[in-house]
């Protein structure tokens, strides 16, 4: 009977075999076992959501955790973390001074807005009693609009904003150099023979057609002025004086 026992294989559930209970595999290797398989199936589960350049292929061969010298399981890859950052210059919100692409945003639509919503310029009014000798009951109207700026306009912008008050026949339109007081530049809105009012280019001394008065810049605050042509004689000898 003893002898039967001996040539039979092992069997954990066999209550004839004297070992039953004692020999059983070592509990560590299944431990290890089962930690190793738990760490795989967290494994399989990371990178599923990677966003951006595929990961690394990993590495063939086994999946032992002992075949590294950090004891790391090679499959626990961490380096396409780096792929997930975001780019907040470019997610980021409407403020317009995050980032250097939201500021080239903001400088469009301000560039867009100014299109849009042109500037309004005040038309400005003088009115100076007639000198003696000279015929103007109500007085010498002069009107212009304005624009100061270090580099000189080539025209005048476009007097179309809402609100805008309209141009005359008459009115001038005067840029005012902000580097040098006595550096100017003139223009006169006028009929064009048959084209439509027009801005025309002038300078001080122009005289206009409807009553023969000059163009003048008053001394101390540079306005503009329409004066008689002999009160312009005797200011122009007086500055060459």
């Amino acid at each position: 009977m003893a002898t039967s026992t001996e040539s039979r294989p092992f069997c954990e559930s066999s209550k004839d075999n004297p070992a039953y209970g004692k020999e059983r595999l070592p509990t560590p290797k299944a431990t290890s076992t089962s930690l190793r398989t738990v760490r795989r199936q967290q494994l399989f589960i990371t990178p599923c959501h990677i966003q951006g350049p595929n990961p690394p292929a990993r590495e063939s061969g086994s999946d032992s955790a002992h075949e590294r010298p950090d004891g790391r399981d090679p499959n626990m890859h961490v380096q396409p973390v780096a792929t997930l950052e975001t780019h907040p210059e470019v997610e980021s919100g409407d403020d317009g001074h995050s980032s250097p692409f939201c500021q080239a945003q903001a400088s469009s639509r301000r560039l867009s807005s100014d299109a849009l919503f042109p500037k309004i310029y005040p038309r400005n009014t003088r009115v100076r009693p007639a000198p003696p000798g000279e015929h103007a009951p109500g007085g010498i109207l002069t009107c212009w609009f304005e624009i100061s700026g270090a580099e000189p306009i080539e025209a005048p912008p476009p007097l179309t904003a809402p609100g805008q008050e309209d141009v005359q026949i008459g009115d001038l339109f005067y840029f005012r150099d902000t580097r040098d007081g006595t550096r100017y530049r003139l223009w006169i809105w006028i009929d064009d023979d048959g084209n439509g009012p027009v801005w025309k280019r002038i300078q001080v001394g122009y005289a206009r057609a409807k009553d023969g008065r000059m163009l003048s810049l008053t001394k101390i605050l540079r306005n503009p002025s329409w004066i008689g042509k002999k009160w312009y004689n005797r200011r122009d000898n007086e500055d060459r004086a």
